[in-house]
């Protein structure tokens, strides 16, 4: 009975399987001799398969496009030319850019750049390790010339899916040989802390078809609670 439970419950009956935001970075770089590469970067972020091409609003493209080709080509003939009429654009017509980039001190020079996108519906955890994979092969061979990287806040938690079947399994094992070596000692009876290492197997077995039938996810919960 709270307007928090309200909310929750009206994101889940009507909005679910929206659109998830992802962000493409670049960092320090010299975007002037680099400016080709930029424009592949975007070029090759929206052709990825999970991402909807229309979401992504890259700054480098929207200013080539809305300068006649004139950044991607010649780039006003140098550096300096390059970047001040980069400052102009995104204090005028880019001016949703503006927050997007990143200057230095004397604005001579860009830091960092932020392109906001999005990811296509996904509705299952693999798709999303997947989706999260993807766009980072995607940007990895601009990694050197322009710091490339993906982030998206649920990355934080794909991260952990990605590894939780492999480390549960892997867990699972080393704490039943670590039983059945403490059931040996304390027992003093082979067969006795064999039967002890079966009934654990058994229960894992049984938690294992309970996740099935009750139609939960490997999840870190649901692995912390296997190894308990």
């Amino acid at each position: 009975n709270t307007p928090a439970y309200d909310a929750l419950q009206i994101n889940i009956d009507y909005f679910t399987g929206e659109f998830i935001p992802v962000f493409l970075y670049t960092q320090e770089a010299d975007y002037f001799t680099q400016r080709s590469n930029m424009i592949n970067l975007c070029s090759d972020f929206a052709a990825n398969s999970y991402v909807v091409e229309a979401s992504v609003n890259c700054w480098m493209i929207r200013w080539d496009e809305a300068e006649g080709g004139i950044p991607s080509s010649s780039g006003y003939g140098s550096a300096a030319a390059f970047y001040g009429n980069l400052s102009a654009y995104i204090n005028g017509r880019g001016a949703q850019f503006k927050e997007n980039i990143n200057w230095n001190t004397e604005m001579t020079a860009v830091l960092a750049t932020k392109t906001f996108a999005q990811f296509d519906k996904i509705g299952s955890a693999n798709g999303n390790i997947r989706s999260m994979e993807s766009t980072r092969e995607t940007v990895a061979p601009y990694k050197e010339s322009l710091g490339a990287m993906v982030f998206s806040p649920p990355f934080v938690f794909w991260e952990g899916l990605a590894v939780v079947y492999y480390e549960t399994i892997r867990n699972i094992i080393i704490t039943l040989v670590v039983v059945y070596l403490v059931c040996i000692i304390f027992l003093a009876d082979i067969w006795a802390a064999t039967l002890c290492g079966m009934m654990i197997v058994l229960i894992d077995v049984c938690l294992l078809g309970f996740l099935h039938w009750f139609g939960m996810h490997m999840n870190v919960v649901t692995s912390i609670n296997l190894l308990l």
